[in-house]
């Protein structure tokens, strides 16, 4: 197949979120090589370009300088958060408008939506979580006519979850802040998908790609696994 990706998704800007651990960057890289492999003449932007840039690597060694340290007072929550923001609107004009005005189909592992999720996870409020997301979802608004509307993948995998996963405040767990945020927090418009990837490799590759409508291809066909 070396025709175009127009002719068979209208997906152009796919975001895959969810808790860690339930196979978000498995599938992106799994559906950046059957983009490549399938469909040549397709241009696609990933966010594995966006993670190597000075500015996430920076940020990166100051979160895990957090964690490892385990001290809370080495950096807020809140100014955390944010340094995650920043990076998002440099590669914003990096990266994503360039692409997006390229009419590339874009393809991320996570977004701000993650962001919000977990500032309240790691004990943000939910004013402090929006304010701190909201530089980088007015760059949306702003420059909508650009940006495609995305489509949301929602990934949900519920022996991924660690017991202090399993319940925070008034939320069940981690997915339900995620089906709160993108349903009810913001005012952007999203075609939202959700894929349950309880089940193994090849069967989740299938069931992903009926979810998102492309053709389905044997995972051994293009993978070495």
């Amino acid at each position: 197949m070396t025709t175009d990706i127009d002719q068979f998704t209208q997906h152009k800007f796919i975001i895959l979120e969810g808790a860690d651990g339930t196979g978000k960057t498995t599938f992106c890289n799994i559906l950046m090589k059957y983009i490549n492999e399938y469909y040549p003449n397709t241009k696609i932007m990933d966010d594995n370009l966006i993670r190597a840039s000075p500015l996430a690597k920076w940020v990166h060694d100051i979160r895990e300088a957090q964690y490892s340290k385990k001290n809370e007072n080495y950096i807020t929550q809140q100014a955390l958060q944010s340094l995650h923001i920043s990076i998002q609107i440099d590669n914003f004009y990096k990266y994503l408008l360039p692409a997006f005005k390229r009419k590339m189909v874009v393809i991320f592992d996570r977004s701000w939506l993650s962001t919000y999720v977990y500032c309240i996870y790691r004990g943000c409020s939910e004013a402090e979580s929006k304010i701190i997301v909201e530089p980088i979802y007015k760059l949306w608004e702003l420059y909508k006519k650009y940006v495609p509307t995305p489509t949301v993948v929602l990934f949900e995998k519920t022996s991924s979850f660690k017991p202090d996963e399993l319940e925070h405040n008034s939320f069940i767990n981690i997915s339900n802040l995620y089906r709160d945020c993108i349903t009810n927090k913001f005012n952007q418009k999203y075609r939202f998908l959700v894929h349950k990837n309880d089940c193994d490799l090849p069967e989740s590759w299938r069931d992903f790609s009926n979810l998102i409508q492309i053709p389905y291809v044997d995972l051994n066909r293009f993978l070495n696994l």
